[in-house]
């Protein structure tokens, strides 16, 4: 697919990713990408280790392809989610619940509210500042120490979810681990049975999967 891409879009640029290992490094490279995204399942809760059963922890990434990028001067990115553990969060008994209507009651769909949302909202910050500072700034900065200076980071903040009565998905998943990828694929399906709820639905879902 990415020769396909480079050979008939020439001039553009090719950002190709997750990846994790040397080899993939060459492949793409020698493939034509411009740029690579690192990380495949880097945490031991990351959802891609529960849906492909693989998982590299990120400093081990970052230093794999570094090693073949940095040859090549291919720029490396790196990244995080604003809030990348309410996704777990959301499902803890100690910070949510379960309020039955009396709507609720009849069709059997509670509405999921949060205990205390100042501790919820404090524990998730606190534990996404980490993922990111060991997972994103350390090691980035460790290359830049030693002179692979071609390395970028990011933060995925978006978190324009749909409020039902069921629960404030904006509140409760915010910018968490994963959500982007069904958004800047457009393909909801991605997140399981639960896509529609999390994402917005007519033209303004077509328009930001672009």
């Amino acid at each position: 697919m990415l020769k396909h891409l480079k050979k008939n879009y020439p001039t553009q640029e090719l950002i190709v990713g997750n990846i994790a290992t040397e080899d993939a490094a060459k492949d793409l490279i020698t493939a034509g990408a411009d740029a690579i995204k690192i990380g495949i399942g880097p945490g031991s809760i990351c959802t891609t280790r529960n849906v492909a059963g693989v998982g590299v922890p990120q400093l081990t990434a970052i230093m794999n392809v570094s090693k073949i990028a940095k040859k090549k001067n291919i720029p490396l990115i790196a990244g995080s989610n604003r809030d990348e553990v309410k996704l777990w969060l959301a499902a803890v008994e100690y910070f949510v619940e379960l309020d039955y209507s009396f709507f609720g009651s009849i069709t059997g769909i509670p509405t999921v509210k949060l205990k205390n949302e100042a501790g919820f909202e404090a524990f998730n910050f606190y534990r996404s500042e980490a993922w990111k500072i060991r997972g994103v700034i350390e090691p980035l900065s460790a290359l830049n120490d030693s002179g692979n200076s071609n390395t970028f980071a990011y933060r995925y903040d978006w978190d324009d979810h749909r409020k039902f009565f069921i629960a404030d998905f904006k509140k409760l998943i915010g910018a968490s681990h994963g959500t982007e990828i069904p958004l800047l694929t457009g393909n909801n399906d991605l997140v399981g049975d639960y896509g529609f709820l999390i994402y917005p639905s007519g033209p303004s879902k077509r328009f930001l999967s672009k």
